[in-house]
């Protein structure tokens, strides 16, 4: 079975000002990792596969600076993370294979908000690019 994820429209804006290493790895997270509900592991074996790539298409980061890249993509709220290891891409990014999945990870993706004690306007939407 091929996954199949949709990126939206409303991602453009944000992840054209993404630079260097967030970049690379969203791009890796996105082609290799996240599955059709949007989650996807991050850990040590995750960053390793990561560096692998890197080799092939360098520059090479350490393993500080893909740590530091996926604190970017949370800060961003392109990511969330769910629990230790496990994160969620936003829904408003790229969601399921139909409108029906986004509308329902939405909802999920506002539940975890709320269960972290995230604002549900303030924390959904990505930024882009902000400090």
């Amino acid at each position: 079975m091929i996954k199949r994820l949709i990126l939206y429209p409303e991602a453009i804006p944000y992840l054209f000002n993404l630079e260097g290493c967030p970049k690379k790895l969203f791009l890796f997270l996105l082609l290799f990792r996240i599955d059709i509900q949007g989650e996807f592991p991050f850990n040590s074996s995750v960053i390793s596969l990561f560096k692998q790539l890197c080799e092939l298409y360098p520059p090479i980061y350490s393993e500080d600076t893909v740590k530091q890249a996926m604190k970017h993509l949370r800060a961003q709220n392109i990511v969330l993370n769910l629990r230790k290891g496990v994160n969620m891409i936003n829904p408003m990014i790229t969601s399921g294979n139909t409108e029906q999945d986004r509308i329902r990870l939405i909802g999920e993706y506002n539940f975890q908000l709320l269960q972290q004690g995230l604002n549900t306007t303030k924390d959904f939407y990505p930024r882009n690019n902000e400090k």
